[in-house]
């Protein structure tokens, strides 16, 4: 009786009714099934016409959430359109690349959104280019100082019309 006391009473609840499975099995006795419980639905969730209605107005009320935020976003991308890639102001601001295309499409920003090609050297690459060929420098050194490729550097020598000699 002492040990009884120390147990739970729902320990010996579950403890007697695992005794009495046990013993009811090896007397060949099949167990009764569990009954079925039926999890009580949440209060949110309606049927019929109010489920409808809730959900539209869900949804309306995170469409409208998500066109405040990304109105609020193109204030922030604003200065940088003509400078920084679709990808680059994603990383600037911590959001996804679609999100910046979508929030300047909608307050009609033209952003730099190109499939990752440059169309070409920019103006101070262009005159390091010159200034390499200039000293008699070869495109392979013209390439290690502007950090580009060596097929790009050669590349640009070309359409540009930049003679590099050999050494």
């Amino acid at each position: 009786m002492l040990l009884q006391q120390n147990i739970p009473a729902s320990r010996l609840a579950a403890q007697a009714m695992i005794d009495a499975a046990r013993e009811a099995f090896e007397r060949g006795e099949k167990p009764e099934p569990a009954p079925a419980q039926n999890p009580a639905k949440p209060e949110f969730i309606k049927t019929g016409e109010g489920l409808g209605i809730s959900m539209a107005a869900a949804v309306a009320e995170k469409t409208a959430k998500n066109r405040a935020a990304r109105a609020k976003l193109a204030e922030k991308i604003r200065p940088f359109a003509g400078e920084l890639s679709a990808n680059q102001m994603a990383e600037k601001f911590g959001c996804s690349r679609g999100m910046i295309v979508k929030a300047a499409s909608e307050h009609k920003i033209d952003i730099k959104v190109g499939s990752g090609r440059r169309a070409g050297p920019s103006s101070e690459q262009l005159s390091e280019l010159r200034r390499c060929a200039a000293e008699g420098g070869t495109t392979a050194d013209a390439a290690k100082w502007l950090g580009v490729p060596h097929g790009t550097a050669k590349h640009w020598a070309l359409k540009h019309e930049i003679r590099f000699g050999v050494r």
